[in-house]
This record gives structure tokens, sequence and C-alpha cells, in this order.
């Protein structure tokens, strides 16, 4: 994020906790979970209380076995950031992954070689080829 985009948004979050938007809360609310939705981020259940890690195994249901994925941005080891493959198994609250194509080939006589077991979080679904 450039610093001009960043200083936007912390005054657009300063004018918010100033009150100055509170008519128009409703609709930011709207707004900001549209995207969220729009860009892949798993919304909360109705009452869902944040304390709770419930949210987090409740994500892992938008992941099925076969569905293409890219390891994104907050994985590590960093080697692994950007690499592709195939659902294998949905657990609990991580996902195995198996490497397919390049990422194999990049992986191949390293740890993660067989495949990686990722959080949620650590993975974007990438469309069906």
């Amino acid at each position: 994020m450039t610093n001009k985009i960043m200083g936007a948004t912390m005054s657009v979050m300063q004018e918010i906790l100033d009150g100055l938007h509170d008519s128009t809360l409703d609709l930011l609310e709207v707004a900001i979970k549209n995207r969220q939705r729009a860009i892949g981020i798993p919304q909360p259940p109705k009452g869902f209380d944040s304390e709770s890690d419930d949210f987090l195994r409740s994500s892992v249901v938008k992941f099925t076995k076969g569905d293409p994925v890219r390891i994104n941005h907050r994985a590590r080891p960093i080697y692994l950031q950007g690499l592709e493959g195939i659902v294998e198994k949905v657990r609990t609250s991580r996902i195995l992954v198996k490497f397919t194509g390049a990422s194999l080939a990049s992986v191949a006589g390293r740890r993660f070689e067989r495949g990686v077991v990722a959080y949620p979080e650590h993975l974007d679904k990438i469309a069906k080829v």
C-alpha cells in the first residue's frame, strides 16, 4: 500500500472514530462486507463471537477436495509463496495441498515435496483450468 493510500485510509478511519460518518455506518458496513465477499474473504456467521476460534474452522468449509489453490504471502517458509497445488484433504482447521506442475518441480528435494498442510488464511482459491 502506498503512503498516499495509507494516509487516506487512516484519515477515513479517524473520521469514523470521530463520529463524522455515524449517519452512514450501516451503508459502510454493507459496502465493506460486499467487497470482502467479492475478493473471497470468508464472512463470519450472524451472531459470531469474535473472541472464539470457530470462525477459523468455518473458513475451512470454503475449500473442497480438488480445488486449485495458490499459497499466498502470509505463508512461511517464503519459498512456498506463490506455489500452486490441489486440495487433497480438508481437516478441521487445516488443509493438505499437493503441489502440481511447475510448483512441484520447484519444491523437488525439499521438505514440502509431498505437499504442505496449510491454514485457510495462507491459501487463495484460483480458477479451475
